[in-house]
């Protein structure tokens, strides 16, 4: 009945030469390195716009003005600036995917476009979501959130700073000239 167990082995045992087929590289990954796609001018703005420091700009009105209605005013002119660089990037978003529905439009009958089709697709999401969260940063700028967060609490901390320093300096010059 077979080999007995003590008694060498003559020969290795062979898995079944068999091969599966190679998936190339390129199913999981890109061979390429990603487009650099260059930012726009108008997302550039609004970038700087929404980072920027205002509390010497503040400071500077709220001792030469030192009237909150002067800082509330100045306060919509730096919220209107804000919003004015959201529509603008909102019309080039919106451009954006007007071309690309154009190019998917033209190219949905042709099936070896297939790849093609879906990058373009892809693309024409992510700028819809994006005109999504630019819509809703809007809503917040006008109730001093979102992009406007930064620069108008940036003012409105320069603006009572130097509101204070020109009351101190005020108090001051009383005092001086009582004596």
């Amino acid at each position: 009945a077979g080999t007995p167990l003590d008694q060498p082995v003559l020969e290795q045992p062979r898995a079944s030469e068999t091969r599966t087929p190679e998936v190339p590289l390129s199913t999981f990954v890109e061979l390429e390195a990603p487009a650099m796609k260059p930012v726009s001018d108008s997302l550039a703005r609004l970038k700087a716009l929404s980072e920027r420091d205002r509390t010497e700009e503040g400071r500077q009105a709220g001792y030469q003005y030192h009237d909150m209605a002067v800082c509330r005013s100045m306060e919509d002119t730096i919220r209107a600036e804000v919003l004015r660089a959201l529509d603008v990037e909102l019309e080039r978003i919106g451009n954006d995917i007007a071309k690309l529905d154009r190019e998917i439009a033209r190219l949905k009958g042709e099936e070896a476009m297939g790849l093609v089709l879906r990058s373009l697709q892809t693309e024409r999401d992510y700028l819809s979501t994006r005109q999504v969260k630019y819509f809703e940063q809007h809503f917040q700028v006008t109730g001093a959130a979102g992009f406007a967060e930064r620069p108008l609490l940036t003012f409105r901390t320069g603006f009572l700073q130097g509101y204070n320093a020109y009351l101190e300096a005020s108090s001051l010059l009383d005092q001086y000239r009582m004596s």
